[in-house]
């Protein structure tokens, strides 16, 4: 396994880890405003499941999605292993 490999595993693993931990968190909680990034927990895990699929796409020459919406945990969580799988 190269560097590479074995940073992009840890990504998985981090996101799939933190996604599977905020399952539990109520609306109001992943919506909770914070003075920082993406301002939600929820619209923070878009943004990194997104890019993910994005960067990969313009990095392979494929067309890059333009969706971009809120989705739920469980949404998201799937999005991710999907992403990742490709």
């Amino acid at each position: 396994m190269d560097l590479l490999d074995r940073l992009l595993e840890h990504d998985r693993w981090g996101t799939a880890t933190l996604l599977e931990r905020s399952r539990g968190l109520t609306g109001d909680q992943l919506d909770q405003r914070f003075d920082i990034g993406h301002e939600t927990i929820l619209t923070t895990f878009n943004h990194i499941v997104y890019y993910t699929g994005f960067w990969t796409r313009v990095m392979t020459g494929e067309p890059a999605e333009n969706e971009r919406a809120d989705r739920s945990v469980a949404d998201l969580i799937d999005r991710h292993e999907r992403e990742y799988a490709r």
